[in-house]
């Protein structure tokens, strides 16, 4: 098992926030990361957290990464206010594998669906609530 802890700061459009990550790899099978995070507008302070469970491999062919996000943030994203709004998000990610090679270097191809309700999600272009759809190609190139 391994286990990694980090700290992180990063501005918001409402104010900043600070995140507690932690990530386990549990059997070279299971890789988890939670994070707890409070954001902070002119002076109040707001939780939230979530949890994923990412490249998880369903076949040789396929991997996943599954995210559950929730939060507590200052109400219409003021930064003066003192009322909070509770929203959330849910991702999910397929990876088709092309390329693979003993070095760990591979190609997969993607499809990710996301939804979110109104709030602040870092790496998220929206803000209102959303629905949404990604198709990408990761090329990961890794010397073991």
């Amino acid at each position: 098992m391994n286990i990694s802890i980090n700290t992180a700061y990063t501005m918001c459009p409402f104010g900043d926030f600070i995140d507690e990550n932690i990530f386990i790899r549990y059997n070279q099978k299971y890789n988890v990361h939670a994070y707890l995070r409070q954001f902070e507008n002119r002076n109040t302070w707001f939780m939230g957290g979530g949890l994923s469970l990412v490249d998880y491999q369903i076949s040789s062919k396929f991997n996943t990464t599954v995210a559950a996000h929730l939060w507590n943030q200052p109400q219409s994203l003021d930064f003066n206010t003192t009322k909070s709004q509770f929203g959330g998000s849910g991702d999910i990610l397929f990876k088709y594998i092309v390329l693979e090679h003993k070095s760990h270097n591979s190609m997969s191809l993607d499809l990710g669906l996301n939804y979110k309700t109104y709030g602040f999600l870092p790496e998220e272009v929206y803000l209102k609530e959303h629905f949404g759809a990604r198709l990408g190609v990761t090329i990961n190139l890794i010397q073991k």
